[in-house]
């Protein structure tokens, strides 16, 4: 599944910085997959059974999978149901790879994360962004005064709960240089992803880094998505931008290749 977009407010200290959100919580819900294709039409899903779920939550052997087994048979055989349900609903995937609307709206200077809630709040989808100094690389310089060069951590992620079980997350992350004006060096870029569904494949192309004519680190990353679905199987490609500078995060967005 997939992933919005965002902009800075500079804080102190740890320098956690708010995120501008790109999108009007709606857009997420009811947006269009204009990048997609399907074999056949999704009219049913497939839904696993209980057992089969927990069993391929073992054969992950991962400790995310045994952490979500451990809270997936914690709840109630009411809500395991409910939760496999909203796992082999292809609205709620499509909630995580949406187009996510302009960068200038629903601006949230102060705060750290956008939440949307779905499906009477059974669905949380959560977007957000952090940058700190850090050390990368054997140039890494002292961090003792604004004007010194220093090094960056960048990271824009989403993520989506189901019943309070985080099930997908897909991040971003750069690291870089910075003077006190500008991005003078980019050294590596990365994309990760969390995905506990059984009926979504994920895998992404290598991702891509670069400075901007304005001096800004910019990255990105294309995720391949298929969703099986029972008698259909539907294909996506969304591309995931992230912009930084000398002062940490910028935004973020998902957009079509």
């Amino acid at each position: 599944m997939l992933l919005m977009r965002s902009s800075l407010s500079r804080a102190t200290g740890s320098r956690r910085f708010g995120v501008r959100a790109s999108i009007a919580a709606a857009a997420i819900v009811a947006s269009t997959l204009t990048g997609m294709t399907t074999s056949v039409a999704a009219t049913e899903s497939e839904v696993p059974t209980v057992q089969e779920y927990v069993a391929w939550l073992k054969k992950q052997k991962t400790a995310e999978a045994d952490q979500i087994a451990e809270q997936f048979t914690a709840l109630s055989a009411g809500n395991q149901q409910k939760f496999l349900n909203y796992l082999a609903n292809p609205e709620v995937v499509k909630a995580l790879a949406g187009e996510q609307g302009d960068a200038d709206t629903a601006i949230a200077p102060n705060a750290t994360s956008i939440t949307t809630k779905l499906a009477g709040g059974d669905v949380v989808t959560t977007v957000g962004a952090e940058a700190a100094p850090t050390t990368v690389g054997a140039e890494a310089a002292p961090m003792a005064t604004a004007a010194k060069a220093v090094d960056w951590k960048c990271s824009y992620w989403i993520n989506q709960k189901v019943l309070g079980i985080e099930v997908t997350r897909h991040t971003l992350t750069q690291w870089y240089r910075a003077n006190s004006t500008k991005v003078t060096k980019v050294y590596v870029a990365s994309a990760t992803h969390k995905n506990l569904n059984p009926g979504v494949s994920v895998d992404n192309q290598p991702e891509d880094q670069w400075i901007s004519a304005a001096g800004n680190a910019l990255a990105y990353v294309t995720w391949n998505v298929d969703f099986i679905f029972k008698g259909s199987e539907i294909h996506l490609d969304k591309r995931q931008h992230l912009r930084c500078d000398e002062t940490g995060f910028r935004y973020g967005s998902i957009k079509n290749p």
